[in-house]
């Protein structure tokens, strides 16, 4: 029985290939035999800062959103028919090649690409299972579109929610130290131990009766793990000069963390170099550790979709100023 619609995989020239013979060889083979081409427009929720709420969407250009792989998922308006077709953001260029039937179609989806997740198409219920504590990478869920389409170009627009928090770390240092000493940070590294840390499942169930669409999240816990991610920089020439003003504070990076992980145990552990007023290095690799995220949001648990952008003031313990070796340095949120 022939779908009602098919996708060209561009993760291999191989497939493509493949592809490409099992097309020749179907009777829908030419720009007029009645397969319709889709053009996907995705847009990001921003994220909620200090200043202004989430909600809006911008283009995903607009959004220096990372590049990812995604699923997204295609059902035919009575449920009898469904796929899965691969969908990729480089930077640059958002990527996914579907031919469809005319016919009236919901669209939904999620990234990044979980070859675990499922489907229930009558029952519009999407289930992501593992979705890490603490990470490097968003999640995000496409909101369901509604979309009958016609002979020809159409174009779909997406929007894609987030499910996670993110944390960028911002550093500067204190003046009086910066008088004499230098510090570079070389990593940043969060860490939740297995005690604490957690892979969590998520269960959305669309709503595509009411215009807009809706949808409801219910999380669930899976198994306990420790989890430790780092950003660093790529060489020791480059890394991270802090800065004395809290307006020119420095970042290494963000991290995300799902709003069900318990933060109570959430740790960052800075690397850096001190340097004396000459450029010697006086310390290397040393380190410093705090819990700093507690307090953050009012709670133990930090909410979907915010931004958590946290300025860190490096001091000193004691200031040694004629010491050729420091204490250890503390980080302070300010």
């Amino acid at each position: 029985m022939r779908s009602a619609f098919t996708y060209i995989s561009y993760y291999s020239l191989v497939g493509m290939l493949v592809l490409a013979c099992l097309f020749s060889s179907c009777r829908f083979q030419t720009p007029d035999d009645g397969m319709a081409e889709l053009k996907i427009r995705a847009y990001i929720q921003q994220e909620k800062t200090l200043l202004r709420a989430a909600g809006d969407y911008v283009k995903i250009d607009a959004a220096n959103q990372a590049p990812f792989n995604a699923a997204l998922i295609i059902s035919s308006s009575d449920g009898s028919i469904s796929s899965t077709a691969p969908m990729s953001w480089d930077g640059s260029t958002l990527s996914t090649n579907v031919r469809m039937e005319q016919g009236l179609y919901y669209f939904f989806g999620y990234m990044p690409w979980n070859d675990n997740a499922s489907f229930n198409v009558s029952e519009h219920k999407l289930n992501i299972p593992d979705i890490p504590a603490l990470g490097l990478s968003n999640a995000m869920l496409i909101k369901a579109c509604k979309k009958n389409i016609e002979s020809g170009e159409n174009s779909i627009p997406l929007e894609m929610d987030h499910l996670m928090a993110k944390v960028t770390p911002y550093f500067y240092i204190d003046p009086e130290y910066n008088a004499f000493r230098d510090i570079k940070i070389k990593k940043v590294t969060l860490n939740i131990p297995q005690s604490s840390g957690k892979w969590h499942h998520a269960e959305v169930i669309y709503n595509v009766d009411v215009t807009p669409s809706e949808y409801n999240t219910t999380w669930t816990k899976g198994a306990a793990k420790a989890f430790t991610v780092s950003r660093s920089v790529a060489s020791a020439s480059e890394a991270l000069l802090l800065p004395e003003n809290k307006n020119e504070a420095v970042s290494l990076g963000e991290f995300y963390i799902c709003p069900q992980q318990n933060i109570d145990e959430l740790s960052m552990t800075v690397t850096y170099d001190v340097y004396d007023e000459k450029g010697h290095i006086t310390r290397a690799d040393a380190t410093a550790t705090n819990a700093i995220l507690q307090n953050v949001s009012g709670s133990n648990h930090l909410e979907r979709a915010n931004h958590y952008k946290l300025y860190i003031l490096v001091i000193p313990s004691y200031l040694y100023v004629l010491s050729d070796y420091d204490e250890d340095e503390v980080l302070v949120i300010d």
